[in-house]
C-alpha cells in the first residue's frame, strides 16, 4: 500500500476500483463510474465530469454507510 493509498483511506475513500471484465479497452469502474483506458503506456483514467484521460490513479467514491462492512 502507497502513501496515497493510506491518505484516502484515511479520509474516507475507496482506494481501489471495480472494474468488469470484459472485452474493449474502455472499463468503467461499477463504483464511482470512472473510466479506464488502455494506453500503449498502460491504463489512463477519467474521473466523471473530466474531459482528459490522465495516468494517475484517482480515489474511488466515498465509502457510505452502508458499504463500510465490505
Amino acid at each position: 500500500m502507497s502513501w496515497s493509498d493510506e491518505y484516502f483511506m484515511e479520509r474516507g475513500y475507496r482506494v481501489r476500483h471495480k472494474y468488469a471484465r470484459g472485452r474493449g479497452n474502455t472499463r468503467t469502474c461499477e463504483l464511482c463510474g470512472c473510466k479506464r483506458k488502455r494506453f500503449s503506456s498502460g491504463w489512463r483514467y477519467r474521473p466523471k465530469g473530466v474531459a482528459e484521460w490522465h495516468p494517475a490513479n484517482p480515489p474511488c467514491a466515498r465509502r457510505t454507510k452502508e458499504t463500510r462492512d465490505e
